[in-house]
């Protein structure tokens, strides 16, 4: 996996350093044209990663006109592609809604109409810059388990529909389900892994009533780590998708041993999942012959004349009756009403008494 940051100001002073492993940076539209300005030089010369643009609050899902406005006048004229490797999106609802009328990414709830706008739009946008989209879950306060399991349905029918890709956002997502006083693991399930470009780790702000807000300036939540641990060793993550720790506020230079540990502790998260990457022992074909093996034995009632007359013990047998079914054309059944011609499926007992015969 690979290791991405979300753009923080100090960068270009030097006051903070790019961590060394990081080979994208996730930044808005307004840093995204100071770096797109030639003259201005900073220590970000000496950076030969790759950038992400990240747009928070759009009119992705608002009407053809306010989309084609919103890609005219305010995205960037030019993106480099050299460069940038995709445009990101918050997949959020109509600016001028709920919490969008006070200037926030607003909150997004599922509708045809709103499904129709977001592929409209991402598919514009690739086709006029050339360039991957990527869409991003961003609620986080979501008022039932239902909203939160209907917007996920959404982003994986929007990315397949406008061929992108999606960003998830752990943080977002715990604070919506804890918001809505559900397990954030419920829902890991329901995303299409296969289709995840990058995750998001940040921080989480608890305000005085127990709801949890989005924490740029603080430390990757436990909760966050924990939920992280579980996805990257249950191998949901793909080889090739981004982690970004989005430690973007400012305030980090106040804090840089604890920016720096964040980096740390998700290097050690990689670094032991790769040690422990090796393929699971189970295999369902061992299951199955054991399981077969144990009831044929039990339902053979002349064992001992079996093995008198073959001179041979009966496991032995019955080993090697499983090794001539699986160089046969042979399947078995564990019913005698599932026998089937079509299949050439045999009941067990049948096939066994068969090969004690040949």
């Amino acid at each position: 996996m690979r290791i991405a940051c979300g753009f923080n100001s100090n960068f270009l002073s030097g006051e903070i350093y790019i961590p060394s492993k990081v080979s994208m940076i996730e930044l808005g539209i307004t840093a995204y044209n100071i770096l797109s300005v030639a003259e201005k030089r900073t220590p970000f010369e000496r950076y030969n990663g790759k950038f992400s643009l990240h747009i928070a609050r759009s009119a992705i899902t608002e009407d053809m006109r306010s989309g084609c406005n919103y890609i005219n006048n305010i995205m960037p004229r030019i993106i480099n592609k050299e460069k940038t490797i995709s445009i990101g999106f918050h997949l959020c609802g109509n600016r001028k809604d709920n919490i969008g009328k006070y200037g926030f990414t607003p909150h997004y709830e599922r509708s045809n109409r709103k499904e129709r706008n977001a592929i409209n739009f991402l598919k514009r946008v690739s086709q006029i810059y050339q360039i991957d989209t990527w869409i991003e879950n961003s609620n986080f306060y979501s008022g039932e388990p239902s909203e939160i399991s209907n917007a996920i349905i959404s982003a994986n029918y929007i990315s397949k529909e406008s061929d992108s890709k999606q960003i998830v956002d752990l943080a977002h997502l715990i604070i919506n389900s804890v918001n809505a006083k559900v397990d954030p693991l419920i829902f890991i399930g329901m995303i299409d892994w296969d289709n995840v470009v990058e995750v998001h780790l940040s921080g989480i702000i608890e305000g005085r009533d127990g709801t949890f807000h989005d924490g740029h300036s603080e430390r990757v939540h436990h909760i966050v780590w924990d939920s992280f641990d579980k996805i990257v060793s249950s191998k949901l993550i793909k080889e090739d998708c981004y982690i970004n720790i989005e430690h973007t506020e400012n305030s980090w230079l106040k804090n840089l041993a604890g920016y720096n540990n964040d980096f740390e502790k998700l290097d050690s998260i990689l670094l032991k999942n790769k040690k422990t990457s090796k393929l699971s022992n189970t295999n369902m074909n061992d299951y199955a012959r054991s399981y077969l093996s144990k009831t044929l034995l039990a339902a053979i009632k002349n064992k001992k004349e079996i093995e008198i007359a073959k001179s041979e013990n009966i496991e032995s047998l019955i080993s090697s009756w499983i090794l001539s079914i699986e160089g046969s054309e042979v399947n078995l059944c564990l019913t005698k009403e599932e026998e089937d011609e079509t299949i050439n499926s045999v009941h067990y007992l049948k096939s066994f008494e068969n090969f004690l015969n040949r």
